[in-house]
């Protein structure tokens, strides 16, 4: 018996053993395989998970990260707006599906769909970054100082955020606050790197 059938047949009987059924297999063999960078394989597992749970919100935003994750932007759109229908108020896929209309140009959409993450956790402060954003690729600097603002006030640790607003303060002829905020970038964290937009 080769090697490869052998794992084969100790991963199928391992499943039996542990009690996890088919739709679990898939989104653990989805995650696993996401992880090892095979992200083609992950999304053909949780298209069959799918197959198997269809209104679950879960499955279709577990679907919608590996595209979105596989820059394939349209399909991540489907994906998080199928979860969406199903599970209206969760702010996580209301932010993805926002990044994905950022990433696409399409800002409107993105502000609507973050606008929404931010109503219903108003906490999160990815969602306000993201929707700083977004102002900031439509050359809304203040309004995306705003929410810049408000994701420093919510997570003041995260260097970025500092980068960001310095950013949109550099494009409002703010250079001193520009400068203050890159110096706090720094301190904060080594998640920003100081490149200019």
């Amino acid at each position: 018996m080769s090697r490869r059938l052998s794992l084969s047949i100790d991963v199928k009987l391992s499943w039996q053993v542990l009690g996890v059924g088919p739709n679990r297999r898939f989104k653990l063999s989805a995650v696993l395989t996401q992880k090892l960078g095979q992200n083609a394989r992950a999304i053909a597992d949780l298209k069959r998970a799918l197959e198997l749970q269809a209104h679950s919100s879960r499955a279709w935003a577990d679907l919608g990260l590996a595209y979105f994750e596989s820059n394939q932007l349209n399909e991540a759109i489907y994906s998080f707006g199928k979860a969406i229908r199903l599970e209206p108020k969760n702010t996580s896929w209301h932010e993805y599906l926002g990044k994905c209309y950022l990433l696409k140009k399409t800002y409107p959409t993105a502000i609507r769909e973050l606008t929404e993450a931010i109503r219903y956790d108003s906490q999160n402060p990815n969602a306000w970054e993201n929707r700083g954003n977004t102002y900031y690729a439509m050359k809304r600097y203040d309004d995306a100082i705003k929410d810049y603002s408000q994701a420093i006030k919510l997570a003041p640790h995260l260097g970025r955020m500092y980068g960001s607003r310095a950013n949109a303060y550099e494009k409002s002829g703010k250079t001193e606050l520009a400068a203050k905020d890159r110096k706090q970038a720094t301190v904060a964290g080594a998640d920003w790197a100081d490149a200019s937009r």
